[in-house]
């Protein structure tokens, strides 16, 4: 394999005619690698959601099934603390920049 810049390519020669074949590979997207922290939280959640293990000053917010927001802050001290107590029962989606949303329940 011979690095390309932007991937890979690999060369495969036949020893009996010299004939090659290319096989080019590339990065399409990064943005799976550019994830800003592995967290955790607590799923379903009651009173409170707690994300740990943030980079802080990250925007954050959270949306009910019907895209209405119904929180937006930012992260400290590496986590989240968000109150869910005044949330109806159901499913949420979870923001936080850099990171695939993530649904949470509130009970």
């Amino acid at each position: 394999m011979i690095p390309n810049g932007s991937g890979k390519t690999l060369i495969i020669t036949n020893p009996s005619n010299g004939n090659k074949i290319y096989y080019n590979s590339s990065i399409l997207s990064t943005k799976e690698n550019n994830l800003k922290a592995t967290f955790s939280f607590q799923n379903p959640v009651k009173d409170n959601l707690i994300v740990i293990n943030l980079e802080n000053d990250l925007p954050v917010k959270v949306f009910n099934m019907l895209g209405q927001m119904m929180y937006e802050g930012k992260t400290s001290d590496k986590k989240v603390k968000i109150d869910t107590r005044n949330f109806v029962k159901g499913q949420y989606i979870l923001i936080i920049e850099g990171q695939k949303p993530l649904k949470f329940i509130k009970e």
